[in-house]
């Protein structure tokens, strides 16, 4: 997408920082510059808030998107708004982003609400060692900004490229002379790049490998049981009942959907609300144990998967301790280190259990109660007899929402699919 703001070029490094265009765009504008001086050097913007509209509308015309890709100012503008509309419904089903030649804004106020909404969704922030326009440490300064664990930085050896290098380094041909870059320096990127784009290997050297299908989570399964909410200050515990049909799954994908039906909710009174959920197997491949979306940063992911049983063998830590966080085992020899692994496990291959994420995504019934949809749930089942064990997790809402669910037998109704999608 292109966008909204209309920008004349004034000189020959305006019309590269433009794309090319004499008729340039800018997703934002500015006031403190002197005719004929490049953007760029501007200190003051103003009017992101139309450009942040016009890409959220973008995303959801055009839902689902699979990742963000943005060029400059362009990487920069993708970058605010990851800051901006982090843990809302509209990030959701992005996969991670690429910004090439972006860089922290120079407005205080813009580069602000990069360093407070610290984006999460998993990117890959390149740069150029030869750019002049955007040098290497203003595209640093804008990867400091994302969560920790969230973005990955890669130096090519040319200047400030858009789509030429991405061409070359997808192909056997040179660069163009004027890109200075030698026949040893493209083989070096070229290996670089794929080198970057491959999963981290487990650091005991094992592949992590998908896991097996689960016989219980196909289409037509069912499962019953209760959600426990422990209110601070009260005795007693408030629960109600939740019935969870599994409507599609792809494992190629690791995705599965289904509907959820809550009874007897207090917010709801005596009328069933059902919602609609997408669901994200952690599978090494597609989604690991790291969510990096819905306000979920890495501690925050081992804080709840640790509470299951079925995930404690996973993260037990020789030594008992790993990056600052603390092994469930407490120092005794264990299985796959989780958090050394980014987020992912060799041990998955063959595990009595599987992990998920369900993410309610509207109400099918019952919208007009006080429950919200603002958060997700970290899933752990049993393959020997499909038991479920879920933790919700909204910042704003109760704490220790615990979800407990059990296989019924029977039931063959929805569909598995190849790839699938929402109208």
């Amino acid at each position: 997408m292109d966008a909204p703001y209309l920008v004349e070029a004034a000189d020959a490094e305006e019309l590269q920082e433009n794309g090319g265009d004499e008729q340039g765009r800018s997703w934002w504008r500015w006031t403190d510059v002197e005719p004929g001086t490049r953007p760029s050097r501007a200190a003051h913007y103003a009017g992101w808030e139309a450009s942040q509209a016009a890409i959220s509308e973008a995303l959801q015309n055009h839902y689902p998107v699979d990742g963000l890709l943005g060029f400059s100012q362009g990487a920069t503008a993708a970058a605010l708004f990851l800051a901006h509309a982090r843990g809302q419904h509209v990030l959701s089903g992005l996969m991670g982003a690429i910004l090439i030649g972006g860089f922290l804004p120079r407005d205080a106020t813009y580069a602000a609400a990069l360093r407070e909404g610290r984006p999460s969704l998993t990117s890959l922030l390149v740069s150029g060692a030869k750019d002049t326009l955007v040098p290497e440490e203003r595209s640093q300064q804008l990867a400091e900004t994302f969560e920790e664990g969230a973005v990955r930085f890669y130096l090519h050896p040319g200047g400030h490229m858009q789509h030429q290098l991405s061409r070359e380094l997808a192909s056997d041909r040179r660069p163009a002379d004027a890109q200075g870059i030698s026949e040893e320096e493209l083989q070096a990127a070229q290996e670089e790049v794929a080198a970057s784009l491959e999963p981290e290997p487990s650091q005991d050297g094992q592949e992590a490998l998908p896991p097996p299908a689960c016989a219980f989570l196909r289409p037509g399964q069912c499962f019953q049981g209760r959600q426990r909410v422990a209110q601070i200050g009260v005795r007693k515990n408030e629960h109600w009942g939740v019935h969870v049909t599994i409507q599609g799954c792809d494992t190629a994908r690791g995705y599965m959907c289904g509907t959820m039906e809550a009874s007897n909710v207090p917010e709801a009174g005596s009328t069933p609300v059902t919602t609609f959920f997408e669901g994200e197997v952690v599978d090494n491949v597609n989604h690991s144990f790291y969510t990096a979306d819905w306000s979920a940063c890495a501690q925050t992911d081992l804080r709840h998967w640790s509470k299951f049983e079925g995930f404690q063998a996973l993260h037990l830590v020789r030594g008992g301790q790993a990056d600052g966080l603390i092994g469930v085992g407490g120092g005794q020899e264990g299985g796959e280190d989780v958090v050394k692994n980014r987020g992912r496990s060799s041990q998955l291959a063959s595990y009595p259990y599987v992990f998920m994420r369900w993410k309610e995504r509207y109400f099918v019934k019952g919208s007009e109660s006080r429950l919200t949809i603002a958060g997700f749930y970290y899933i752990c089942v049993r393959r020997s007899d499909g038991q479920i064990e879920g933790l919700y997790y909204d910042p704003s809402s109760s704490p220790d929402q615990k979800l407990e669910l059990g296989a019924l037998a029977g039931g063959e109704a929805g569909h598995a699919f190849a790839h699938y999608e929402l109208a």
